[in-house]
């Protein structure tokens, strides 16, 4: 497992949508532009990330990745990304589990049960104005909002402010539900729980 930084020249394509993804990357150098399903979503500056989640759900990329301005990015790949995750998860499963207790759709859970969850949990962030779920998105995860602001799309297409203590993305995960839009209006921490990881710590 490595991490290595690796030079990238203007218009270089770094990560394509639909390709499977093996490396995490932080921008050290350069202006990097996103597009998703061709249509341009976001910057990425020095000391902003990309591919993370895609490793982490085991998802092909979502998105595009394009320099715009040579520069270059740290790339980690999944093996060294998955061992940095488990340091961190085992440091804050205590803390996931006293939360997911205090939380209605989790309190009738055995603690083994919410043991589990927690060991499939792991912490995000989200800035401003960044989308936690996309309308129509592949339900991969649900996300335990901490502290922030969210605006989340209901089934009139019309956005509804919630915050500390909602569950976002659980109808997707448990019931294959449609996924509705869901994005930061303010900066967001929330515990995110991986299908992928649940599923297998429940039959692991």
């Amino acid at each position: 497992s490595r991490m290595r930084k690796q030079p990238v020249a203007a218009e270089e394509v770094v990560v394509t949508e639909g390709t499977p993804a093996t490396k995490y990357f932080l921008v050290h150098a350069g202006v990097f532009q996103v597009y998703m399903n061709g249509q341009s979503v976001r910057l990425l500056r020095p000391g902003q990330t990309f591919g993370e989640k895609d490793v982490m759900f085991g998802i092909p990329r979502f998105e595009t990745v394009t320099c715009m301005q040579a520069g270059s990015v740290w790339e980690v790949d999944k093996e060294l990304f998955n061992r940095c995750r488990e340091v961190l998860q085992v440091r804050g499963e205590a803390r996931v589990l006293e939360l997911l207790a205090t939380i209605n759709l989790f309190q009738r859970l055995t603690p083994s049960e919410r043991q589990m969850l927690a060991s499939a949990s792991i912490m995000q962030e989200f800035n401003n104005a960044e989308h936690i779920i996309r309308e129509g998105d592949t339900p991969v995860a649900m996300h335990i909002i901490l502290a922030g602001k969210v605006n989340v799309q209901d089934s009139m297409g019309e956005k509804r402010p919630t915050g500390k203590g909602s569950v976002l993305g659980a109808a997707g995960v448990l019931f294959g539900q449609r996924q509705r839009s869901a994005m930061a209006t303010k900066k967001v921490c929330c515990i995110t729980l991986s299908r992928v990881e649940m599923e297998r710590q429940s039959y692991g």
